[in-house]
């Protein structure tokens, strides 16, 4: 027995206790936290105690016991436990005793083993579990929760008198989200009161299990008749989230959520408006459009939007002043001025997109913060003498013709005459150039060729020299004037040969079908060639000093008159003639077209001989198809309505192929003349029908609805600019039968409002005429239609200096290349118009390295040319995530010789902010070479760098 003893009992404490005064306390205190405190954690909601063993706590007071299986420990104090057995009644131990347990039943101590069972100190003997669960059932005389009521005999047993231990077992359990009082040990018909308490968040929904007095009360009661387990639910409890849009935008994101969840909000301001705040309750970010709220309660929320108004800030470079800047509402047109100061003139606009970037007046759309900066040149000596075809026509844009003033033959006859107020109506109105047809025949040129004989192979009697004819100094002083005029607006001009008795003293004579023909080899044609070259020659004498926003048209509609032999023969002449004067008109764009055929055809009729003769060339054409409707005026053409799909069609057809032309031979086009015909045959000076005498009524036998005139002026425009040409539409005045500008800067105008007119027949015409006086200066719909439509091409021009400077070409990097030396890391991509500076694309360059400014290279491709003497100005916009350094290089290869070589002239250390910068660098070469390449060196600083923008010049 003593080694059995020493086997199975761990540790023996022989000690005596009175417990004849130990009784059950009245009320029980949970004591799990007297376990748990030297417990720890093994997994999920086992847990180990330092004395009392493994066992299993869920929270609901009740614990499972590795060996004791289910356990209700309670105490009155916090050092001892009292623990309920359901088969072994109430027993009491505190960490000290522990394995040691005194059973209430028993008024006596047994030793706990897992394997023996209990240990009766007195007799010295152990008892198995399930024996001793059977003695102590034997003894009967329990107690529940409450004080025994129980009265036992000497005995032991219960007598038969009294009442047995009849107690039962109330089990509260808690679903999630809240907890339960009221679980415990009761008598048999007691009343127990049960309470559920939801957690912050949670709704009590309903007791499930037993029967209770009130399912859906927090606080119930449940009677005791046999052991009872009753669980308490709860749910989240849902809360509305309401949203609210101010003025100004939408919101999403209001519903009926649980509490505690995290809901995602956002405010959407409508165009032209901000979010200013979020009112209302507390959330994680009160300014941002997308933010969150936490859902502890019903909440109302309010987006506050307040009207955007963008900023404007001009700067301007030396040479001028500017006006217009400030803040301003959204979506407003800003009108903003450069004012060039004596000797320089306005260049452009640059840093946001304009109406018109090249016109000193202009106007800019502001939907967002906007930075402009005007650049002014200075004028004659200093002005860059030379423009590049294309870019000139980028520049030009879109322009209007000064028709039936100088063509006539007098200023006036056929309108009014020119004045400073009508170019500067052509500046305020956004247009970026104008044409001048302009006669010189007539009086205007002294010099009789009539004399010379008309027979065939007489051209070598002919022995007169261009001396012999004298353009008149007079008529050259008004054509100045009105040329200044033109260019001091900022306005691109065009000097075009164009007139009535141009066609007839030269033109017509071309023509076999005419009565003015002259042949060809006859001294008379000799002559009249030499007169056209004369008066050529003193045009451009007079005007060899001037910038180069003049240009010069050779003629104008040769093509009806002379074939495209004859019409490369008059180019070849005139071309060599101006340039000859010298000053400006050695690199002076030139405009001319073909012969033979008409329209979009002409510029194709060109001798590639004659392109390829000279770089300064534009061709042009002009556009009047269908004729049925732009001249439906006329009796022949009835064709009063323009527009379908077909009609779209035609113009885009003929225009690609005009392009398709202009690519090939990298030649770029200036649509000269386009326009349709007066609604219905109006006549602005008049108030009534336009007369035309060649018509049987002497008057307008109709004319274009009002819509179509619109579309196909602005079909027309759009067209064009979508392909990369300036245009320059035709209008001839009030009296005349195309009117866009109504020509009031004349104090001689006089004209009357189309609404008030009406035609009741054209056969014998019946009108109603106006006599409701109009003082506008345009037909406000046509001149919207022609510049308010097309977007000129991101990828425009022949390869130059720098190839694709704007990376709008496809691929965007067309022309790019990213060089790495020495181990440099970097990457190079795209990025569109959210990063861009202006257009939809700019390059971004990832330097991750820092190995020095010529570790990473950006270059452009080589560009073959030699450019001694000349002075090389290129320049980029350039931004970086952070502040950081880099370098523009040059690399010149030279021609064979003494310093025959590479060279790599660089810039000095540009710093670049987060923010667009212009960087410009100027290398003059000072030797022959035969090409150059630009770089940017980026290897220096570990940045983003972001670049848009670059060009170059010449000069």
């Amino acid at each position: 027995m003593e080694f059995i003893f020493a086997t199975k009992v761990k540790k023996l404490h022989l000690f005596f206790f009175c417990v004849s005064t130990l009784l059950i306390p009245d009320r029980f205190i949970l004591c799990n936290q007297d376990i748990d405190q030297n417990s720890i954690v093994v997994t999920s909601n086992w847990k180990a105690s330092s004395w009392f063993g493994y066992y299993y706590d869920n929270g609901s007071e009740w614990i499972y016991h590795e060996d004791l299986e289910w356990v209700y420990p309670s105490s009155v104090d916090g050092n001892s436990v009292w623990l309920f057995l359901p088969s072994l009644d109430w027993a009491w131990t505190k960490q000290e005793h522990f394995p040691w347990i005194y059973f209430h039943k028993l008024q006596n101590w047994r030793y706990y083993d897992s394997t023996g069972g209990f240990y009766n100190f007195e007799t010295l003997s152990w008892t198995p579990k399930e024996e001793f669960e059977l003695e102590l059932k034997n003894l009967g005389g329990g107690t529940g929760g409450q004080e025994s009521n129980s009265t036992t005999g000497n005995n032991g047993t219960t007598d038969s008198n009294q009442t047995s231990s009849n107690s039962f077992l109330l089990t509260v359990n808690s679903g999630t989200g809240g907890s339960v009082t009221g679980g415990g040990i009761y008598y048999s018909g007691d009343t127990a009161t049960i309470r559920a308490s939801p957690d912050t968040g949670y709704e009590f929904l309903s007791w499930v299990g037993a029967t209770v007095g009130d399912s859906v009360a927090k606080t119930t009661s449940v009677i005791l008749d046999q052991n009872l387990s009753v669980t308490a639910t709860f749910s989240l409890v849902d809360y509305t989230l309401e949203l609210i849009a101010g003025v100004g935008g939408s919101v999403t994101g209001a519903g009926v959520y649980e509490y505690g969840k995290s809901v995602s909000i956002s405010a959407s301001p409508n165009p032209g408006y901000y979010l200013q705040n979020w009112t209302g309750a507390t959330l994680a970010d009160s300014a941002a459009l997308t933010t969150t709220i936490l859902i502890d309660q019903n909440h109302s929320l309010k987006a506050n939007f307040s009207r955007v108004q963008p900023s404007l800030s001009i700067t301007h470079g030396l040479g001028g002043i500017v006006s217009g800047g400030g803040s301003y509402d959204y979506d407003s047109n800003v009108s903003i001025i450069a004012t060039p100061e004596n000797g320089y003139y306005f260049l452009e606009w640059s840093g946001a997109q304009v109406a018109n970037s090249s016109a000193a007046t202009t106007t800019i759309h502001l939907t967002k913060d906007s930075n402009l900066t005007a650049t002014f040149e200075a004028n004659s000596t200093s002005s860059l003498s030379k423009i590049d075809p294309h870019e000139m026509v980028r520049r030009m844009g879109r322009g209007i013709n000064l028709g039936n003033v100088l063509s006539a033959p007098e200023e006036g006859k056929w309108a009014p005459a020119a004045t400073q107020q009508y170019f500067i109506d052509l500046k305020d109105a956004n247009f970026s150039n104008v044409r001048l047809p302009t006669d010189f025949y007539g009086t205007r040129t002294t010099g009789d060729t009539s004399m010379f004989s008309t027979l065939s192979g007489t051209s070598a009697d002919f022995n007169g020299s261009m001396d012999d004819f004298v353009v008149s100094s007079e008529y050259l002083d008004r054509i100045e004037e009105i040329i200044t005029w033109s260019l001091n607006q900022g306005l691109i001009t065009i000097l075009d040969f164009h007139g009535a008795n141009l066609k007839s003293e030269f033109l017509h004579t071309f023509n076999a079908s005419s009565s003015d023909y002259i042949e060809p080899t006859s001294a008379r044609r000799a002559a009249d060639l030499v007169k056209f070259q004369s008066i050529w020659r003193a045009i451009a004498n007079r005007f060899k000093d001037y910038p180069p926003e003049l240009l010069f048209e050779v003629v104008n509609e040769p093509y009806f008159e002379l074939s495209a032999q004859e019409m490369d023969q008059l180019n070849a002449l005139i071309i060599s003639v101006i340039r000859a004067t010298g000053g400006n008109n050695a690199d002076r764009n030139l405009i001319l077209v073909g012969g033979g055929e008409n329209s979009y055809l002409a510029p194709q009729q060109i001798d590639s001989s004659i392109l390829a003769s000279d770089d300064q060339l534009i061709a042009t054409f002009h556009y009047y198809d269908p004729f049925s409707f732009t001249s439906s005026q006329k009796d022949q053409y009835d064709d009063n309505d323009w527009g379908t799909v077909e009609d779209i069609e035609s113009i885009q057809t003929h225009f690609d192929t005009v392009k398709s032309w202009s690519e090939t031979n990298q030649i770029p086009i200036y649509l000269g003349e386009f326009g349709a015909d007066n609604v219905g045959g109006y006549n602005y000076g008049s108030g009534t029908l336009r007369k035309i005498n060649s018509n049987t009524t002497g008057y307008a036998d109709g004319g274009p609805d009002s819509e179509s005139r619109l579309l196909y002026h602005q079909h027309v425009a759009e067209e064009a600019i979508n392909r990369g040409f300036a245009f320059s539409v035709w209008d001839s005045g009030p009296t005349s039968n195309k009117t866009i500008h109504k020509r009031n800067d004349s104090s001689l105008t006089s004209n009357f409002d189309l609404s008030s007119f009406a035609v009741s027949s054209y056969e014998e015409p019946t009108v109603t005429v106006s006599t409701v006086v109009d003082s506008t200066t345009w037909v406000p719909e046509i001149k919207d239609a022609i510049l308010n439509h097309g977007t000129w091409p991101g990828c425009y021009g022949p390869l130059g200096v720098i190839k694709n400077p704007g990376f709008e070409c496809s691929p965007y990097d067309e022309g790019w290349s990213l060089k790495l030396v020495s181990g440099s890391t970097a990457e190079i991509s795209n990025v569109g118009s959210s990063i861009s500076r202006t257009g939809n694309s700019a390059m971004q360059i990832k330097v991750s390295s820092d190995l020095g400014y010529n570790k990473v290279l950006l270059e452009n491709t080589a560009f073959v040319s030699d450019f001694n003497g000349q002075r090389i100005t290129v320049e980029c916009w350039i931004r970086s995530s952070v502040p950081a350094e880099f370098r523009m290089q040059l690399k010149i290869t030279e021609k064979e010789g003494v310093d025959y070589g590479n060279k790599f002239p660089s810039s000095d250390i540009f710093s670049t902010t987060t923010e667009y910068q212009r960087f410009i660098f100027r290398h003059t070469v000072s030797s022959s070479i035969n090409a150059v390449q630009f770089k940017l060196l980026l290897g220096k600083t570990p940045a983003t760098f972001f670049v848009d923008d670059c060009s170059a010049f010449v000069e």
